[in-house]
């Protein structure tokens, strides 16, 4: 028998059949993160300065579609450390998929000084 061939199976995992296929009842992907967004949102508040978790969260809000909340969110974590590579990395990875490309230049230049430097 088909792991989803019985309708309790289906709704368990939030499937429903309609019209010959399965489909989601609700995106409980997004659900989920964005619950950990906001899980990630109250760390941030009781942590501000974390390089960490503001990272963290800016790869949820990406996940769910949110990239101009992401991309202040590393902006925010980019100014927090001179260590760091990966976080302006990625900024400017977000910037440029935006079309903002002297922000994506500013930032690919912030990466690559912070990966010369010991």
């Amino acid at each position: 028998r088909h792991a989803l061939g019985r309708t309790e199976d289906r709704a368990a995992q939030g499937l429903k059949r309609e019209g010959g296929f399965l489909k989601p009842v609700e995106n409980n992907v997004v659900r989920r993160v964005e619950r950990l967004t906001d899980l990630l949102q109250d760390a941030v508040a009781l942590e501000p300065e974390s390089v960490v978790l503001r990272h963290d969260l800016a790869v949820a809000m990406l996940s769910i579609g949110r990239v101009d909340d992401a991309a202040a969110e590393l902006e925010k974590a980019a100014t927090m450390t001179r260590k760091n590579p990966v976080v302006p990395s990625r900024l400017s990875q977000i910037y440029k998929g935006l079309g903002r490309e002297a922000d994506a230049e500013r930032w690919a230049a912030e990466a690559a000084s912070r990966q010369s430097t010991p």
